[in-house]
């Protein structure tokens, strides 16, 4: 890893645990597996970002995640950060036994370059504090937020499929027009916050 793009990705993770902070408190949603693309040879390495497409659960859900690689292969990207909710992720695949809660409760921040990479985990528990009136069977207020716990890293950690995949796309360094790629994203419903202009690159 380049020490020198350190700081940035603990900036994306700590605006990423925000924004995660702030949809738990006010909808209880989750943001969409996203990746962050880095490109350590522009004066501002930060290019943007690309959030995935409205999916189906199962192979739909994998398909959708793995293509997340792609503009990131076209750009040339030197360095990612992807982000996703664990147990969101966990039903996005229709894993086994998520239905019964057995996955914890997790925001993932993937740390990757294009030799290794390094999973950041931040747990968390729901925790509301739920007054009620004896009369009433429902709850008359409740607010409800996300403890966070210590944070824990895992060097070469094993990834899920998709995620896997999306680094091995990711690392092709695929020729193609980036303007083009990034229409062809956006059309399939993915969502792209562009920074750089990489146009003439």
């Amino acid at each position: 890893m380049d020490p020198a793009l350190d700081g940035l990705v603990d900036a994306v993770e700590a605006g990423a645990v925000e924004l995660a902070d702030e949809m738990l408190r006010r909808s209880g949603a989750v943001c969409p597996p996203t990746v962050h693309l880095i490109f350590k040879h522009l004066p501002q390495p930060y290019i943007g970002s690309v959030a995935t497409r409205p999916f189906r659960r199962g192979v739909d859900a994998a398909a959708a995640v793995a293509a997340l690689g792609l503009l990131p292969s076209v750009v040339h990207a030197t360095r990612l950060v992807v982000v996703w909710d664990y147990s969101d992720m966990c039903a996005a695949l229709d894993l086994p036994d998520w239905r019964e809660g057995r996955y914890p409760l997790g925001l993932v921040v993937l740390d990757a370059d294009l030799a290794e990479h390094v999973v950041r985990w931040h747990p968390f528990q729901m925790r509301t504090d739920a007054t009620s009136d004896p009369a009433v069977p429902i709850p008359v207020t409740a607010s409800i937020w996300p403890e966070w716990g210590a944070v824990v890293r895992h060097p070469s950690a094993e990834l899920p499929a998709p995620v896997a995949e999306l680094l091995a796309m990711w690392r092709e360094l695929r020729r193609g027009d980036v303007a083009a790629t990034r229409a062809e994203l956006e059309a399939a419903g993915f969502v792209v916050n562009w920074v750089s202009d990489l146009a003439r690159r």
